[in-house]
């Protein structure tokens, strides 16, 4: 990698962590608020879950997929069509790319994360059963 990559990556993620630190401000600055209006609307649970999550400059990329609402894809994952990610999976492909195949299925509580040597394929029309772990040295 050349040094103007390298700099332009730095500059992306900074951007990005000043990004989710102002987000998060925002957040208790409006819980703070609310509680010097006596507003209880802030004490209600909900979730704040984010299905497709972008790492740096790299996000999650589904095509006509079924995803579970609660399920997590977090940085450079492609789920290709007809697929299917269920409840409580985590796909983390923080360090390289994660691909799902088409008509695949990934199970309940099933975890996936990249590895530095290699990136994770999941071919065509493979089912990964439940509470299933995937990642270094597998």
């Amino acid at each position: 990698n050349s040094p103007g990559a390298f700099v332009a990556n730095s500059i992306k993620r900074t951007k990005f962590c000043i990004g989710r630190l102002a987000q998060e401000m925002g957040l208790s600055m409006d819980r703070s608020g609310s509680r010097l209006m006596y507003d209880i609307a802030y004490k209600q649970k909900l979730s704040r879950h984010v299905q497709r999550h972008p790492l740096y400059d790299h996000k999650p990329d589904v095509r006509n997929a079924w995803i579970a609402p609660n399920a997590l894809l977090l940085g450079r994952v492609l789920v290709s069509p007809w697929a299917t990610i269920w409840y409580n999976a985590i796909l983390r492909a923080e360090i390289n790319t994660i691909r799902i195949g088409h008509f695949s299925s990934i199970g309940d509580g099933t975890v996936i994360f990249s590895s530095i040597s290699l990136p994770v394929n999941v071919p065509p029309s493979v089912n990964i059963g439940k509470n299933v772990t995937i990642g270094d040295n597998c």
